[in-house]
């Protein structure tokens, strides 16, 4: 097993995006589009690495 580093978002960020968030529509649909980012970086990331 090869080890990998990920680098999420920064806590500033999400920060910015939980005091922008003027309901919590918004915080739900914020914060599911970093998951979503994140899961997809992470994905990639490991099918990348995989394939050396």
């Amino acid at each position: 097993m090869r080890d990998a580093v990920f680098f999420p978002p920064s806590g500033q960020s999400v920060q910015s995006l939980i005091a922008q968030a003027r309901k919590a529509q918004d915080l739900y649909y914020g914060s599911f589009l970093l998951s979503h980012l994140c899961r997809v970086s992470a994905t990639k990331a490991r099918e990348s690495f995989e394939a050396r």
